[in-house]
């Protein structure tokens, strides 16, 4: 029968210290993350400029209330080059 060896109570405890360590760096960086995340946003959703998301084959992923009221919801594909697609509002246009 093969003998297990079992950590000591100081092993244990610099294991459990390691682990509360890299917990706490997750917590604060997922806080900082946060804190990013609703700073985007509110440039995004509050930015006087016009800001359309794209992604990475050129299709609009979202954009702000001001592309929307600049471009309306309609966008047309205008074509594709070096494997991203263009698009434009036709609104401005009719």
């Amino acid at each position: 029968m093969a003998h297990i060896q079992l950590p000591t109570y100081e092993q244990m405890k610099k294991k459990i210290q390691k682990l509360e360590k890299e917990a706490l760096r997750r917590k604060l960086a997922d806080e900082v993350l946060c804190k990013s995340e609703e700073r985007y946003r509110m440039i995004f959703n509050y930015s006087p400029l016009v800001i359309v998301h794209f992604d990475s084959t050129g299709a609009i992923v979202d954009c702000n209330e001001i592309a929307e009221k600049h471009g309306g919801s309609v966008w047309v594909e205008l074509g594709a080059r070096n494997g991203i697609t263009f698009y434009i509002s036709i609104s401005k246009y009719l």
